[in-house]
């Protein structure tokens, strides 16, 4: 017993002898093959059916989506080219008096939201970007412009389109400019506004079916209109859940959009690190040391600062027991023995424990020669049938001993409690009664 305390406190030195620093080398090593082992065959199923489906997903989805695209396109620049065309009109059929005449404007105005939709308002503005006329629902009589970029651009080219915008007015808008030369140097600029809510008709008009979003990008990558599927909540929701989950989530959104139009690259991304995040949870299954609860049953001591029983360690195990993480429920058994120099009895709840294979088998086998050769003792409780069927095939079963098998917790505590307690110095048992940490205490 002495001599398999020694080992488990120095980390168990390999079979040759062989230093710590060696034994870790093997065991990282260990770990990478089994990982490669496990993740190769995902990640080659991954990029077969990745190029099978390629093909038939670029015809199903990419061209009638690029082709819904390039009409809404042609649609939009349509809309905007007749607007442009009817300011210019306006600038050649009327002199700039006429324009500066608050009574012809309104009646321009007027003219242009009877027969032509999305207009919000309409402004004259002189060489010095001062606006010196105008007809809206705004108080933007006066304003001046001379600093905007957009006033440059319209003086320079003659007619210019903004992005979407706040502006003055305080509500999302785009306008489109056209410059007005005369005879008598005084050029001025016709300036319209546009809702934004004329976009939303264009693309509803297209027929976008309901589960689609559509999203128009100015040229230096700016969003021009709301985006309706973005579902901030669900990024949340899935974050609360398991922020694993709501990293993937995230991430993948962002891959999709920067790969887009390919966004298969980002949905490729999303399924591999979804594989990756799954190997390693199944790599380190969550374990938890029980403890009596106020309410009678046997709850995670560390999560609700319940005292440790001193010769009985009840710990539950949440997973399943396969190649991929034998070592870790081993390396936790082994570390609770180093760690409880007055242990007995080592009880592992097994409720969650829905696979078990040779890997598995093997090492509960071994285990379970190491331990009771030093002195202590393994019992379980909660395996279901399958689980107690597999081992009764390969004689695990008989070789641990049915009486080391229990239905459940209390059970398990019940029978061990008096032989584990015998000589003991422990005022106030975790497992028979509430016994709380010193720092915890309530």
């Amino acid at each position: 017993m002495r001599l398999f305390k020694r080992e488990i406190e120095n980390k168990q030195t390999n079979f040759y002898g062989k230093p710590e620093r060696n034994y870790d080398k093997l065991l990282r090593a260990s770990i990478f093959l089994i990982s490669l082992v496990a993740i190769t065959p995902l990640i080659i199923l991954t990029v077969i059916n990745y190029f099978q489906y390629r093909k038939a997903y670029e015809a199903d989805i990419i061209y009638p989506l690029t082709r819904q695209t390039n009409n809404l396109k042609n649609n939009l620049e349509s809309f905007i080219q007749e607007r442009i065309s009817v300011l210019k009109y306006i600038a050649q059929s009327y002199t700039s008096e006429e324009l500066s005449n608050p009574k012809i404007l309104f009646q321009i105005y007027h003219s242009l939201r009877n027969s032509f939709g999305g207009f919000v308002d309409i402004g004259i503005i002189d060489e010095n970007g001062l606006q010196i006329n105008y007809v809206g629902p705004y108080q933007l009589l006066g304003k001046n412009y001379k600093s905007q970029k957009w006033f440059n651009n319209v003086v320079f080219k003659g007619v210019d389109v903004s992005e979407v915008f706040m502006g003055f007015r305080g509500f999302p808008h785009f306008t489109i400019s056209v410059f007005k030369t005369n005879n008598t140097n005084n050029p001025l600029i016709i300036r319209a506004s546009i809702n934004t809510e004329i976009l939303k008709e264009k693309i509803e008009s297209q027929e976008i079916p309901s589960h689609t979003d559509v999203f128009i990008v100015s040229q230096s990558g700016l969003l021009q209109k709301k985006m309706g599927l973005i579902n901030l909540y669900g990024f949340i929701h899935d974050w609360k859940a398991q922020k694993y989950d709501g990293f993937i989530g995230l991430i993948t959104f962002i891959t999709t959009l920067y790969f887009a139009p390919h966004i298969d690259y980002g949905i490729l991304i999303g399924v591999i690190l979804s594989l990756a995040l799954y190997i390693q949870r199944g790599m380190r299954p969550e374990i938890a040391f029980l403890s009596k609860h106020p309410d009678t049953t046997f709850r995670n001591r560390a999560r609700f600062g319940l005292a440790q029983c001193k010769h009985i360690a009840v710990i539950r195990y949440n997973g399943s027991l396969v190649f991929k993480n034998v070592n870790y429920l081993e390396n936790t058994i082994l570390r609770t023995i180093g760690n409880m120099p007055e242990l007995k009895y080592i009880v592992v709840v097994g409720n969650a424990i829905n696979e078990f294979d040779a890997s598995g088998d093997y090492m509960l086998g071994n285990l379970i020669d190491r331990i009771r050769e030093a002195g202590y003792d393994l019992f379980f409780t909660g395996l279901n049938d399958s689980v107690l069927d597999t081992m009764k095939r390969t004689l695990l079963y008989y070789k641990i001993g049915e009486d080391h098998f229990f239905r459940n917790v209390a059970m398990a505590v019940e029978a061990l409690w008096d032989s584990a307690h015998c000589f003991s110095n422990e005022d106030r048992c975790p497992l028979k009664e509430v016994v709380y940490e010193k720092n915890n205490l309530k």
